[in-house]
């Protein structure tokens, strides 16, 4: 059986973009874009809210976030080498991300949440060997604030966000 996000969003609304938005930015390999992106189309054609569906996005991408930090803050490695190789990170992978996130920190962070694949990992891998709590959070804040910036400013969702 197929996962189809217009349907899963139509039939559970907001709280299937909390869902997925948390799960996805969390470290759980999950369809999160294509559920943002259903969502959008869903506001587009009326069904929902443009603004509310903005700011869900946008609260849940920073929560999964922030919960992914603190997965990898208290367990660290042990979880990412458990369960990384499910998703294709080996210990010379999670060994690269931690030299790079310990070298570039807050920027390494931002920068991850604009990578396809990485961005699942972002907050789990700088929680491991990641900056402090307060650089993690106002760097995956001002990443989830710039990629909603993006939507919010196409011609498609100024129209959506009028009707």
């Amino acid at each position: 059986m197929a996962l189809n996000p217009a349907e899963l969003i139509g039939h559970w609304g907001y709280p299937a973009i909390v869902g997925f938005a948390v799960a996805g930015t969390a470290g759980l390999p999950v369809p999160e874009e294509s559920v943002l992106v259903a969502a959008g189309y869903l506001a587009w054609r009326g069904a929902l809210r443009l603004p509310l569906v903005i700011a869900v996005g946008v609260v849940s991408a920073v929560a999964g976030d922030n919960l992914g930090y603190w997965v990898g803050r208290r367990y660290g490695r042990g979880v990412v080498e458990r369960y990384g190789r499910h998703v294709f990170i080996t210990a010379e992978r999670l060994d690269a991300a931690v030299r790079f996130v310990t070298h570039h920190g807050a920027p390494a962070i931002f920068a991850a949440r604009f990578l396809p694949g990485l961005r699942s990992w972002a907050g789990p891998l700088a929680g491991t060997a990641g900056p402090g709590p307060g650089r993690h959070c106002r760097a995956a804040r001002m990443a989830v604030h710039a990629r909603a910036g993006r939507a919010r400013l196409t011609p498609r969702a100024r129209v959506a966000a009028r009707k």
